[in-house]
């Protein structure tokens, strides 16, 4: 009997020896470890374990109230907590899972989505810019003074629009400026300056808190100007006959780089299907820059004596979308 005895407690002891070794093998990494710590540790599982096995389904539901009497979630997290610590051995990635885990778990949240909350859902749409581009028109003025028109103010009202789209805070834009006309006159005779001009933007957005967000972005693109001079007020038949030339459009066209910095703030709003929406206010400014000096050019001929007028320039804008 009693050899019987000491036969029974040797095997017993080998095998919590071997539990023991088997545990300190399975140390985890990354998401597998907040299933396996997370499986073991919540409270629900374990409370199903108590009840008969021979009992109903009606009387193996318990609700929250009865568990928190076995196990608090407090006590509950700090004990997921310390098996996390142990099995991710030191990797700050597995702690941050399994502990992010062990909250949903221990106070009975779906654990089966993805617990990852770092990574953003996509975001963007469409905007509209309201602001102005300061260019240089000096050499332009200077002909236009000579021949005594008025002249063109380096200050245009630029209108904008664009879309965004923001994935992994990475952000990527195409937008769209008009350079608003201005005229210059004399007696008879008008010139009319305006522009336009596309940019492929690439950015990065930092948030600073839920609403607010900055985000500095370099482009590339290409526009220009349209010059039009005509003659204006009453035209005489036969003058139009002998005069060969009563008006005449000149285009320039030009590679342009970007570089700015712009920040958005999200006004948050309930739409009628409760679902939550926001639009964006927002300010930019940055530089645009032409690195080669467009040429003058009529019908695809290249104008020669034609001042350098070249689409470059600081520009600042108002932002409004969703």
């Amino acid at each position: 009997m009693r050899q019987g005895i000491n036969i029974l407690f040797a095997l017993t002891i080998s095998l919590s020896l071997t539990s023991i070794a088997q545990a300190e093998e399975q140390k985890c990494t990354g998401d597998s470890c907040a299933a396996i710590i997370t499986t073991e540790t919540n409270p629900k599982d374990n409370e199903d374990k108590k009840l008969d096995k021979d009992s109903t389904n009606d009387e193996k539901s318990t609700t929250k109230e009865d568990v928190d009497e076995e196990e608090p979630a407090e006590d509950c997290e700090e004990t997921c907590e310390n098996k996390c610590e142990a099995a991710c051995a030191d990797d700050e990635k597995c702690e941050e899972i399994c502990e992010d885990a062990c909250e949903k778990t221990c106070n009975f949240e779906d654990t089966t989505t993805d617990i990852d909350v770092n990574v953003k859902s996509d975001e963007g749409g469409f905007f509209i810019g309201l602001g102005g581009n300061m260019v240089n028109l000096s050499a332009t003025n200077d002909v236009l003074k000579k021949n005594n028109y008025t002249s063109f103010s380096n200050m245009i009202f630029s209108p904008t629009i664009g879309v965004d789209v923001i994935t992994n805070n990475i952000l990527f834009e195409g937008q769209g400026t008009f350079l608003w006309g201005q005229d210059a006159t004399v007696t008879n005779k008008k010139s009319n300056i305006s522009g336009i001009y596309g940019l492929f933007n690439l950015g990065y957005v930092f948030d600073i808190g839920e609403e607010f967000s900055i985000f500095p972005l370099v482009g590339i693109g290409g526009g220009g100007y349209t010059l039009e001079n005509e003659v204006i007020g009453t035209k005489d038949f036969q003058n139009l006959l002998t005069t060969a030339v009563d008006s005449v459009e000149l285009t320039n066209t030009a590679f342009l780089l970007n570089a700015g910095v712009g920040a958005k703030y999200k006004i948050r709003y309930a739409p009628d299907d409760k679902k939550e929406g926001y639009v964006t206010v927002g300010l930019r400014g940055g530089y645009i820059f032409s690195p080669f000096n467009p040429e003058w050019k009529v019908k695809g001929s290249v104008v020669t004596g034609s001042p350098n007028t070249a689409l470059s320039g600081p520009y600042l804008m108002i932002t409004i979308g969703g």
